[in-house]
This record gives C-alpha cells, sequence and structure tokens, in this order.
C-alpha cells in the first residue's frame, strides 16, 4: 500500500500501487456494482457508485476498480473551507506514493459552484508517465469530497474523466457523523503539554559552523483548547573571519474568538487515535497519537516530550 497525499484540503487515501497498470487496488473477482449510494458517514457525503466497477471501503473512504478497464478512482473526504484554499494547495503538487510526487498539469477549473478539478502529472517507476485527475468539492458542512482519478497517461481517457464526473455531479452533503471520543488518550493527554525539539549542527576544518534548530510546543487544556507555538531557525558562519547569517522565525497564534488558539478532541478513527486541533482561524491539524512501552508519545511517528504539572500548559 502507498500513501495518496495531495493539496486541496489534506485529502489523504491509501491505495495499491502494484499489479498491472496502475494497480489493482480491489478485488476485480467480486461482482460488479449496479450502482446505488454510498455513504461516507463521518465525511458528510453520499454520491452514487458508478455501475459496473468493483468497490472496496477502507475506514472512510471508497476505491473503484474495473475488471477489464484501466484505472482506479479514490473517493475520500476533505478539509478544504474554499475554493481558493483548493487551488492554492494544488500547486504543492500530490504524492501518489512514497517518494513519487506529480505536479500540476494546466490550470485548476472551476467545477460547478463549490469545485475544482485539478489535474496532476508524474513518472509512476516502472511503469512510464501517469495522470492524476481529482474534483474537489467544498462542503457547507465543513467536511468536504475529494473523487481521484488515477491512471498510466497512455491507458487515460475522456470516459474516465467523464465517470469522475458524474460522480462528483451526485453528492450529497450532510452534518459529518463524529467519530468516537478516544476516552482513553483524552484523560492521557488532558492538561498535558506536547514539545517537539530538534537540533542540527556541522563544523568545518576551516572554523565553518552551520546549525539549525526547531520547536513546536502543544498545550493541551482540560476544558478543551489548546496553544500552539513553533520556531526555527538556522545559522551559517563561512569561517576565517567571513562572518555569519542567521535567520529565525516563529509563530505563536492569536487567541481568536476564544481561550487558547484553538480546540482539540482525540478521535478513535478504524482503531488508530487521532488528535485533531482545530484553529480558530479554519485551519485543521491531524496526528496519530502512539506511545511505547517506555510510554513515550509520538504523534505521526515522531517523539514529542509530555509534560504535565509546572512543565505543563498555560491554560488560564
Amino acid at each position: 500500500d502507498a500513501n495518496v497525499n495531495m493539496g486541496g484540503g489534506g485529502m489523504d487515501a491509501n491505495m495499491n500501487m502494484g499489479g498491472g497498470s496502475m494497480g489493482t487496488p480491489v478485488d476485480t473477482n467480486v461482482r460488479a456494482s449496479r450502482g446505488g449510494k454510498a455513504k461516507l458517514p463521518h465525511s458528510g457525503f453520499s454520491f452514487n457508485k458508478p455501475r459496473g466497477w468493483v468497490s472496496r471501503k477502507v475506514e472512510e473512504k471508497f476505491v473503484f476498480g474495473h475488471n477489464t478497464k484501466p484505472g482506479m478512482v479514490i473517493v475520500v473526504g476533505n478539509t478544504a473551507k474554499s475554493v481558493q484554499q483548493i487551488q492554492q494547495e494544488a500547486h504543492v503538487g500530490i504524492e501518489v506514493a512514497e517518494g513519487v510526487k506529480f505536479q500540476l498539469k494546466g490550470q485548476p477549473r472551476p467545477f460547478g459552484s463549490n469545485g475544482l478539478a485539478v489535474e496532476f502529472a508524474g513518472d509512476v517507476p516502472g511503469k512510464g508517465p501517469g495522470i492524476a485527475y481529482t474534483v474537489n468539492l467544498v462542503s457547507p458542512h465543513g467536511e468536504g469530497a475529494t473523487f481521484l482519478m488515477l491512471v498510466l497517461e497512455r491507458e487515460n481517457s475522456p470516459e474516465l474523466i467523464k465517470l469522475v464526473h458524474s460522480m462528483a455531479k451526485s453528492v450529497r452533503f450532510f452534518k459529518p457523523v463524529p467519530y468516537p471520543v478516544d476516552r482513553v488518550w483524552k484523560q492521557k493527554l488532558d492538561n498535558r503539554k506536547l514539545t517537539y525539539m530538534h537540533t542540527t549542527s556541522s563544523s568545518g576544518y576551516d572554523g565553518s559552523y552551520t546549525g539549525s534548530s526547531s520547536k513546536e510546543a502543544i498545550g493541551l487544556c482540560a476544558a478543551g483548547h489548546f496553544t500552539y507555538y513553533s520556531s526555527s531557525s538556522f545559522t551559517v558562519n563561512a569561517g576565517e573571519g567571513v562572518g555569519s547569517d542567521v535567520g529565525s522565525g516563529s509563530t505563536a497564534y492569536g487567541h481568536g474568538r476564544g481561550r487558547g488558539n484553538g480546540t482539540w478532541t482525540v478521535q478513535n478513527k478504524g482503531g488508530k487515535a487521532t488528535l485533531i486541533l482545530k484553529f480558530y482561524d479554519g485551519r485543521v491539524n491531524q496526528y496519530h497519537v502512539t506511545e511505547d512501552d517506555k510510554r513515550r508519545t509520538y504523534l505521526n511517528g515522531t517523539r514529542y516530550f509530555r509534560t504535565s504539572g509546572n512543565d505543563g500548559p498555560n491554560c488560564n
């Protein structure tokens, strides 16, 4: 399996890049769909399943494949707040597998009054040039919909584009059903501060020196709000008295319309604890939370120090 990550509201899905063409994402030995509605309740939308295509639902996403036709279609929610946000993030590109990134091809095109169609292109290792075509829709309820079609360039066709358009046009939005709260992790993180710190340095024989440091601190208050701070710095000294350059930056977000910088919760998504930070300005950060046998805390696989008391968050 490979991770698909793209701009356009944090779309995140899993796909299989193995097999023929762009891969076989589903078991094509099962009976093809006769159509009908499919629903992603936690993402807050339903859509029409394409007739003749085989589907597989994995957690909060659908993956469609065909017995004889090339390509695959992934349907998943997104967190885009506006069409403008989708357009900005499209310029970042799309990661279709680890280390395999497609770049924006042409200009994004409006799709209805609340969406954007975006095409990306890149090379699939061992297979050749590939195309990723997406339709991203913004929902009035806060959780949007993304339809992602992946196919090798030589196998692309107007029929596949038409299929994606038809599925996207059938979308009906509703208020998302919340994931259950992970009460075990909620208790572990109440009134705790999670801190990440990283420092690197190197020196040369001529006295030159380079160094960098970064820090991120997330304060999680039991009342439901959080504080957030991040900083980074970079230092270069050319040695031999040439001089040095120092760069730095920090971010401490304003309080907006409530306490702290936003609200937080921990949800159980398919058996995985997910820390969700909702900033007052509309941004959403999500982290997969784990701990090892020594009770050390990890966010998305990166070690964070978990502290409390005098070393905990300022929740006043």
